[in-house]
């Protein structure tokens, strides 16, 4: 594990506490800012653990060893996440949480982590002591520069909770808004469906679900160019979703515009190379340009990973 990435978990739990562990969506926001998009594997397994709730059961623990590796065989079973990493993650949670260096797997010496903390130790005290060269300062001026210094921590851990506090507030007004907006999609009441998206945006703007569900609800509508532009913007948050690669594709192919509905409807493939419905949308539009004969290819893809034949039998007629 990075150890620059466990000097910014350390920042972030000094500043806003250690319940900023304790909620996914929370920390994903916070880490954004302090990790600029850096440190990706680390970020993605810590979030994985605060997900399955390990960051609480290891702040919570009487027996923190049995606790880490319980945690580890969640993470291992339901994750499907491998002896090594799993153990890696738990171990920072339990180091930054709870100052315990034990290693728990093989992939590290128990030394490891002890060194790391001797290390931030080390730094700490030459950020404290003088330098042989330097002239000493009397007591008084010590004990007020040390007020000084003991105010302005308190000022900014004041401002951290508060901002905490707040963020927190507009997460849960933002999921709670994504449900009300999800059961009106259902309904079929779409335009409301896209009001609530857009408060979820306005809260989140990083939020790539909330600009595919709001895409998908402009679709239902028939509004197609708000459809692509919200899947365009989900795109660039998420460049690895192939449904909005393949829903954009259907956009552009309601425009006629099916050239560019064949590209997205490819980058959805390499994305996924299984996926039946874009093979089944591509194959549609390949056969609007009277592209034949890759309309079948596509219909008899579609029609193997599918089971559904229709396209299939359509062309070959």
């Amino acid at each position: 594990m990075e150890k620059d990435f466990i000097n910014v978990l350390q920042k972030l739990v000094t500043e806003y506490g250690k319940d900023v562990l304790l909620n996914a969506k929370i920390a994903k926001h916070l880490l954004a800012d302090y990790t600029q998009n850096e440190y990706k594997r680390e970020l993605d397994l810590l979030l994985t653990a605060i997900e399955i709730g390990a960051a609480k059961e290891i702040t919570n623990a009487g027996d923190l060893t049995a606790c880490k590796k319980a945690q580890i065989r969640e993470l291992m079973e339901k994750k499907f996440i491998n002896e090594t990493a799993a153990a890696e993650i738990i171990d920072v949670l339990a180091f930054v949480l709870r100052g315990d260096i034990s290693a728990s797997a093989e992939y590290q010496s128990p030394q490891q982590l002890s060194d790391y903390s001797q290390t931030q130790a080390q730094n700490a005290e030459s950020n404290t002591f003088a330098p042989k060269n330097s002239q000493p300062q009397n007591t008084a001026a010590k004990f007020k520069i040390v007020g000084v210094v003991f105010a302005i921590l308190c000022l900014l851990a004041l401002g951290g909770y508060v901002y905490y506090e707040h963020y927190k507030a507009e997460a849960d007004k933002a999921d709670k808004l994504f449900e009300q907006a999800l059961n009106a999609g259902e309904r079929g009441d779409y335009q409301v469906a896209v009001n609530l998206f857009s408060q979820v945006i306005a809260i989140d703007p990083k939020d790539a679900v909330a600009y595919y569900n709001r895409a998908y609800a402009y679709a239902k509508l028939k509004n197609y160019d708000q459809a692509i532009k919200d899947y365009t913007k989900a795109i660039a948050l998420d460049p690895k979703n192939a449904s909005a690669y393949n829903s954009r594709g259907i956009a552009y192919k309601e425009l006629q515009n099916y050239d560019q509905a064949i590209e997205d409807y490819t980058k959805a493939i390499e994305l996924d190379p299984n996926y039946a419905f874009a093979y089944y949308n591509r194959g549609i539009a390949y056969a609007e340009l009277r592209n034949y004969d890759q309309a079948k290819k596509d219909a008899k893809k579609a029609c193997d990973l599918l089971g559904e034949c229709e396209l299939w039998n359509r062309v070959n007629r």
